[in-house]
């Protein structure tokens, strides 16, 4: 019996996402046309109802921390991120704010830190730059995002998220040449995103980041 030969076949699927989120601008800005990198905020589990109770950019931005960015927090209902609401609030925003495609970052805690990982690794060619915080990510496609600039955070005595998934995520980069940076902290549980994001030296190395040099950088390593 002969094997069955493959055959072709050619659909368009469109995907129509919705959702809400929080919204804030610089307070200062040289004019209406410069390019304004964006600051996506992924929050944890039940944390859409306060969430500028917890230590994050949304609130550090709230309480006067002037970041040089949009920010933009949407907001998760379930116990679950859709990863398909990121690119398309990236284009929502992109269409009404003067925002830098070069310059996109994404970060996130917990659930929102998971997120972070699946989208960079979904969506590669959109950030500039991650920060995922006590967050467990695919590691064997680690390699989709060797060349976008990460900066990961974990608490060692984390009895939620274990920190062996930081540590995989961090190891799989390094090994296909990535130069992920990553801060554990030996007494911390879960809940260790108020000491990352209060890290200054975090900020600068944030907003120092392009696509540009991340492509520089993966051509190099190449």
């Amino acid at each position: 019996m002969k094997v069955p030969l493959p055959l072709p076949f050619d659909r368009e699927l469109r995907v129509r996402t919705s959702g809400s989120y929080h919204l804030q601008l610089p307070s200062t800005q040289s004019n209406s046309s410069t390019l304004l990198p964006l600051l996506i905020f992924l929050h944890g589990m039940g944390q859409a109802a306060n969430l500028f109770d917890d230590v994050s950019p949304p609130k550090m931005r709230h309480e006067g921390n002037d970041f040089p960015c949009i920010i933009a927090s949407p907001l998760c209902e379930d116990i679950r991120w859709n990863i398909d609401l990121i690119p398309a609030l990236v284009e929502e925003l992109s269409e009404n704010h003067v925002i830098d495609p070069q310059r996109i970052y994404l970060t996130g805690i917990s659930i929102g830190g998971m997120a972070t990982w699946q989208a960079a690794i979904r969506f590669p060619s959109i950030f500039a730059a991650i920060i995922p915080i006590c967050g467990a990510g695919d590691s064997w496609n680690a390699f989709r995002i060797s060349h976008v600039p990460c900066w990961a955070f974990h608490g060692k005595q984390d009895e939620i998220v274990p920190v062996a998934e930081t540590e995989k995520m961090i190891s799989e980069l390094s090994e296909c040449g990535g130069t992920p940076r990553c801060t554990i902290y030996d007494d911390g549980s879960h809940d260790i995103w108020d000491r990352a994001y209060q890290n200054h030296e975090l900020w600068d190395w944030l907003f120092s980041q392009t696509k540009q040099n991340a492509a520089a950088s993966d051509d190099h390593s190449s």
